[in-house]
């Protein structure tokens, strides 16, 4: 049987699948097709059902739980760091409602937290790959931007200013983890393959905490910074205890996230 897997080139979601890319861990009767996309691309073609097992952000699995059956493995949350805005001058948030803003993609969750913290904005939204909003906000194409992935560790360099880090804010304001990605199975496989596949996932995050058999070179053949600190950094941030199942308090933190988004008429 051919199953799609679909997922970003982070280092936390090659960490998290590349065993399975690899062949070093396997499901028998599977042949699984491999997808390195965008998170924004992967959360639009998760809106219309094109991959069998798919990494997203929660943002947008709020509005594909129709098709898709959350996977208790794979989840990306974090205590207390998140999506950074950032800005080419120092000011708040406040300052930046009527500017032009720049998102990672306007099913990210990303974006989710900049509408909850911000809910009657005015300002002027547009969407790049991750990849391309510092550069774009330190070139001044753009005020200020909220930047995800390896670039939250790296946008200093680029002459940009911390206007608020979303994950310390989501934690103040709730007391709760915050909900960033998960992944999620067709639902009409689920039945058959659901459990099997948290347990092959399970053996993956094994495999990659051994850092052998080539994944380490698997991890930095996909990354967009090369650099060994930042990518140890980024795994250590989103590859954690809730990767291997969110818990009571990341479903209560999953539930939170639907209510406000809910609050402020994003998702119904």
């Amino acid at each position: 049987m051919n199953l799609s897997l679909a997922f970003s080139p982070c280092p936390n979601d090659t960490f998290l699948f590349g065993a399975i890319a690899l062949g070093l861990v396997s499901l028998p009767g599977v042949r699984w097709e491999i997808h390195h996309l965008d998170i924004e691309t992967l959360n639009e073609h998760a809106l219309e059902g094109r991959f069998d097992v798919t990494k997203l952000s929660v943002h947008a699995w709020l509005s594909a739980r129709r098709q898709y059956r959350l996977l208790n493995v794979g989840s990306a949350f974090t205590d207390h760091e998140g999506p950074v805005l950032v800005a080419n001058r120092a000011c708040s948030p406040d300052q930046l409602k009527d500017r032009r803003l720049v998102f990672p993609g306007r099913h990210t969750t990303a974006y989710l937290l900049y509408r909850i913290m911000v809910p009657e904005t005015g300002g002027d939204h547009h969407f790049l790959p991750y990849d391309q909003i510092v550069p774009a906000v330190a070139s001044g194409r753009f005020d200020a931007g909220v930047i995800i992935h390896e670039t939250r560790f790296t946008f200093a360099g680029q002459g940009l200013h911390l206007v608020a880090d979303l994950g310390h804010w989501w934690r103040e304001l709730t007391g709760l983890p915050l909900p960033l990605g998960c992944c999620v199975m067709r639902s009409s496989l689920y039945p058959d393959w659901g459990t099997q596949v948290e347990t092959l996932m399970t053996q993956s995050l094994a495999k990659a905490d051994e850092h052998g058999a080539g994944l380490d070179d698997y991890i930095r053949a996909h990354a967009r910074e090369l650099s060994p600190d930042v990518l140890q950094r980024h795994i250590q941030l989103f590859v954690n205890h809730y990767t291997r199942g969110p818990g009571s308090r990341g479903w209560n933190a999953m539930q939170e996230l639907e209510h406000r988004a809910q609050q402020v008429g994003i998702v119904s």
